[in-house]
């Protein structure tokens, strides 16, 4: 009884090792036929790409709708295969694949990256250590010439009692 035991045992690794190394040779072959369709490419910091975002709406076909969104502007690097998109100058940064992306190649508006060292901030919007604090309320000049008002964000009034 313990020869057949041992014998089932011997088999079935001796099957599980054959089969693992026809799956490894399987998966390189995928692989390369994966890497001959690849296009490599490279976004740098300061290109505007359209975002790959499809919706799917029940009374259109699909081949009507759009796929594409933007153009976003490059405004970061995540190496090897991920960027920091941003649509605009206000508008929250977010992490996305490149296989999400296309290059804009139609006309775009300028880029609100700062090529000089003299910024306050970083180019995702979070401040550096050396900036110094804006005051509560700051006054906004948009393009157009109006002001606006900007408040500073605090806790709900419920919360005030509350300590960590």
């Amino acid at each position: 009884m313990n020869d057949f035991v041992r014998q089932q045992q011997e088999h079935t690794a001796d099957t599980y090792a054959l089969a693992r190394e026809h799956l490894r040779v399987a998966a390189e072959r995928r692989k390369a036929s994966y890497d001959l369709k690849v296009k490599d490419v490279v976004f740098q910091v300061g290109d505007w790409v359209w975002y790959w975002y499809p919706r799917k709406y029940s009374t259109k076909s699909a081949k009507w709708q759009r796929s594409y969104i933007g153009p976003y502007l490059v405004v970061r690097k995540i190496e090897p295969v991920n960027v920091v998109l941003q649509r605009s100058q206000r508008s929250k940064p977010f992490f996305v694949h490149v296989n999400k992306l296309k290059k804009c190649v139609g006309a775009t508006t300028s880029s609100w990256l700062d090529t000089g060292s003299g910024s306050r901030e970083t180019v995702t919007g979070v401040p550096r250590p050396d900036a110094c604090n804006t005051p509560s309320d700051t006054v906004d000049i948009a393009d157009n010439g109006r002001q606006s008002l900007r408040r500073q964000q605090r806790p709900p009034s419920y919360l005030s009692d509350y300590y960590c």
